[in-house]
């Protein structure tokens, strides 16, 4: 450093109101909390020589560090400093009852909950409870920059807490649920791209949770970015279709809340069921759980509503988006191993019905309704033995125009055009809008009625 260029950085420290009653720690806590300028608080941090060799990472009295207030205040430059001249620890987190008034110790009055502190105690005593990382705090505060840049530098994206890795309080989490989608993008990318086989599995055996919390925001980006990633070669698991369904299920009661639904089990399917080159197909493995699942949720939903207009309504309304999941699926050859759960099911419907008095003719329609859906898919093929063994079934005896409607279909089950559209269907190697949007020469009325979209 030249003669004048000291000068200039001793001029710059001695414009600075320095507290002496405070730890040299504290002094640079100090300055960067009274948002001194950035260029001055590094140059007094690295130049000045009676600094050298402090500790940046030290917890301070207060509960917090000065890594972790730099990302709280969006301090980049001094967080660059800290981490690459000073060796500050990226997964230093604060105490998660740190005193948020400046550098005062920790009271009696500034704690936690004691639920709160159960939850996130490490072990030992309070001073060890896990408050937010740096990282965590840059996704907060909306400093994406900053949470860029500890992510390259290796800051924990999980919340790892005795060596073991958690989704919960994690900056994944956080990062989704502020909406944060290029943060989101670059911690996926990150551990793939580092082949991080420890983060990967956790990604993996997370995933409900991680999709619980993006279907939580409603955010279509993130959720393009997070479906492929835990998804495993291009194959969907029918037990995440069924919690991904079970949730939208539970909010759609308006309107808007419906279409928005629609949009967001639009994406899921369509990007399943995108060509990656790959050369496989869809599939949904562990169907029988998502159709199982499908059926007890019905009938588990059915308990909870007593207008029959909104039984009926609403049982056409979730069964409308099972179709449309089904209809991203081959014809299925085994549909008759369901035929005891769906017996199950609409035998409680009418029963429940039946006994209070209502007008199941609504409910006989959705009965009708739903078998002819399962045939015109492909999904059932009415034998001769098939349809006895639907004619056995609890609630199709105990209701005629049931079995009467099953036997008149089984004469002529499906025309050419059906029988057209499935076989379209069941050898296309990804069947999603895009594909059939694709197709040449097709009429825009052909291309709808191939994608069942007027059903």
């Amino acid at each position: 450093m030249s003669e004048t260029q000291a000068e200039s950085v001793v001029s710059e420290i001695a414009e600075l109101a320095i507290d002496p009653s405070l730890t040299k720690s504290e002094q640079i806590y100090d300055l960067i909390r009274r948002n001194e300028e950035q260029d001055r608080v590094v140059n007094y941090l690295l130049k000045d020589d009676k600094y050298h060799g402090l500790n940046v990472n030290e917890i301070l009295k207060n509960g917090d560090t000065i890594l972790c207030l730099c990302c709280n205040k969006g301090s980049d430059k001094i967080v660059r400093a800290l981490v690459e001249e000073c060796g500050a620890d990226v997964n230093l987190c604060r105490n998660a009852n740190m005193n948020p008034n400046g550098l005062s110790p920790i009271t009696p009055s500034i704690t936690i909950s004691a639920r709160r502190q159960s939850r996130l105690l490490a072990g030992g005593g309070l001073s060890q409870v896990k408050g937010d990382s740096a990282l965590i705090l840059s996704i907060k505060y909306g400093f994406d920059p900053i949470a860029e840049y500890l992510i390259e530098k290796g800051a924990d994206i999980s919340n790892e807490v005795n060596g073991v890795l958690d989704f919960e309080r994690s900056a994944l989490q956080e990062a989704i649920r502020f909406g944060r989608v290029k943060i989101v993008e670059k911690m996926i990318q990150n551990m793939f791209e580092k082949d991080d086989v420890r983060l990967i599995e956790w990604l993996f055996s997370k995933r409900y949770d991680i999709l619980r919390q993006v279907l939580m925001t409603d955010n279509l980006e993130t959720l393009k970015i997070v479906l492929p990633n835990i998804s495993e070669n291009r194959r969907i698991d029918g037990e995440m279709l069924i919690h991904i369904l079970n949730f939208l299920l539970m909010k759609s009661k308006s309107r808007e809340r419906k279409e928005k639904v629609a949009v967001i089990l639009d994406l899921v399917m369509e990007t399943g069921s995108m060509d990656d080159g790959s050369g496989e197909p869809l599939e949904i493995i562990n169907l029988d759980l998502f159709v199982r699942g499908f059926l007890a949720t019905l009938k588990a939903l059915f308990n909870n509503i007593s207008s029959e207009d909104s039984r009926t309504s609403s049982l056409h309304y979730r069964t409308s988006l099972f179709f449309f999941i089904l209809r991203y699926v081959k014809s299925l050859e085994c549909f008759e191993e369901f035929y005891s759960d769906i017996d199950s099911a609409f035998d409680h419907f009418y029963t429940r019905m039946k006994e209070t008095g209502e007008n199941v003719l609504k409910l006989i329609e959705y009965f009708i309704q739903f078998y002819d859906t399962l045939i015109t898919m492909g999904h059932i093929r009415l034998t001769c033995a098939n349809v006895a063994n639907l004619l056995k079934l609890e609630h199709v005896k105990k209701i005629d125009i049931l079995g009467d409607f099953l036997i008149q279909r089984s004469l002529i089950p499906l025309d050419l055009k059906e029988l057209t559209r499935i076989r379209i269907k069941n050898t296309m190697h990804s069947f999603n809008s895009y594909t059939i949007s694709s197709l040449p020469l097709l009429s825009q009325e052909c291309k709808d009625y191939l994608y069942f979209s007027a059903e």
